[in-house]
Order: structure tokens, then C-alpha cells, then sequence
């Protein structure tokens, strides 16, 4: 189990034989399942099988529940939390991109996001449309050449904050500022939460992912869900 401070991400990867999805498959509720089959392409079904299988079996080991037993309620953005915790104030998040998966679990509000480095079309445009003022005042100031790492930077710790607050991204993306290293200041407006947050950020040799969480910076424990799923 996680301490006060503590994030512990599993880390997981979504493409699996097709006997492993069948399996995972057996844990969804009837409500997830009329999600995977309104997906069109097989490779996207049955990634989606494989992560929400894979976040019931790591909630089920904190919880030491049947994971076919665990049901999830919904925010009005779309952020998932436990109906039936036993009393555990457990609190998590899930991010994914292409195979790769990412759980994050803490005792307190907890957000994750996960990008795979990779080129972006009209960067400048998309940094336009996501960046607050300070953000854009801060990233006309960089080398063209380290754009790219430190977009996907600063998109992983704003979509990380925001999922951890409660807020979609969409609605409310311009309006905080978390810029682009850990230990900067952030700037989040009072109407959309009164704690203090903080936001850990790992660059990978293919990834970028970020943690927030209220108070303090997290300590973050890496963990590999693939040794028994």
C-alpha cells in the first residue's frame, strides 16, 4: 500500500495474446463490455479489454477483492473512483497511449498521463491552442529544437493535473499553468480546486509521463503489472 506522499504506477502493456484478453475479458462489467464492442477496429477493442482488466486486477490486490467484484462510479467529466472500497480511501487513475499502460495509485487525489514521443504536425498551432499566456511567453523563450520534448511535457503535466483535480481537459486547458519542469510554480485557478498541487514528470527514452497530486511533489514507485497479469 502507498504512504501519505507515495504514487505507486503499475505499468503495463496492452497488447496481449488473444487467450490473455479472453481472459481479462471475464472481469468486465456488462457496461464495459457494451463499451469494447463499440469500438470498430479489433486492436482498439481489445486494448481496451486488456486495460480495464488490468487496472480490476491491480485495484483487487490494494483491496483484496474478487476484481470482477469492484464497481466504479463516474465524475461528470468522465473520472472513474471506486463504489465499494471496504473502507479504503484508495485512490487511482489510468492513462494509455498506443500499447503501453500506466495505473497510478495513491491515498490521495491522484492524476496520470502518458505520451509517446512522436512527431506533431503544426506544433506551434497546437501550442496556440493549449498553452495559458505564461506558458506561451515561456516557450517563445526555448530552442526550436527542444519544442517537441518539452510540448509533450507540459501537455502530459497540465492533462495529468486536470485528470487528478477532477476537470476535463478540454474545458479548462488554457486556464492553468503548470509550465514545463517539476518545481516550477504552477498557476490553477481558485474556482477549480484550493489545494496545492504538485506535478512529477519522467522522460523517457519513448515516453513522457506525468503524476500530480495535491501538497507536496510525489515520491513515485515504478511497478510492473506485466509479471502477473
Amino acid at each position: 500500500m502507498p504512504n501519505g506522499n507515495n504514487v505507486h504506477l503499475w505499468n503495463a502493456r496492452l497488447d496481449r495474446l488473444p487467450v490473455e484478453v479472453a481472459e481479462l475479458e471475464t472481469l468486465l462489467s456488462e457496461d464495459e463490455l457494451q463499451r469494447a464492442n463499440r469500438f470498430h477496429f479489433r486492436i482498439h477493442r481489445s486494448r481496451f479489454i486488456a486495460g480495464r482488466g488490468i487496472l480490476r486486477l491491480t485495484l483487487a490486490r490494494y483491496l483484496r477483492q474478487n476484481p470482477r467484484e469492484l464497481a466504479f462510479i463516474y465524475s461528470e467529466f468522465g473520472k472513474p473512483s471506486l463504489l465499494n472500497s471496504s473502507g479504503c480511501r484508495l485512490e487511482f487513475n489510468a492513462a494509455h497511449c498506443e500499447d503501453r499502460l500506466i495505473v497510478a495509485v495513491a491515498l490521495r487525489p491522484v492524476g496520470i498521463d502518458l505520451e509517446i514521443l512522436r512527431a506533431i504536425p503544426e506544433l506551434e498551432s497546437m501550442a496556440e491552442q493549449v498553452f495559458s499566456a505564461e506558458e506561451l511567453t515561456a516557450w517563445g523563450q526555448r530552442a526550436a529544437s527542444d519544442k517537441l520534448c518539452l510540448f509533450l511535457k507540459l501537455w502530459t503535466r497540465k492533462e495529468a493535473l486536470l485528470k487528478g483535480i477532477g476537470f476535463g481537459i478540454a474545458r479548462h486547458v488554457k486556464e492553468v499553468s503548470t509550465f514545463f519542469e517539476t518545481g516550477d510554480v504552477l498557476r490553477i485557478p481558485k474556482a477549480l480546486t484550493q489545494d496545492t498541487w504538485s506535478v512529477h514528470t519522467e522522460v523517457g527514452s519513448s515516453f513522457i509521463q506525468s503524476v500530480a497530486t495535491p501538497g507536496q511533489t510525489p515520491e513515485v514507485t515504478a511497478l510492473a503489472a506485466d509479471t502477473w497479469v
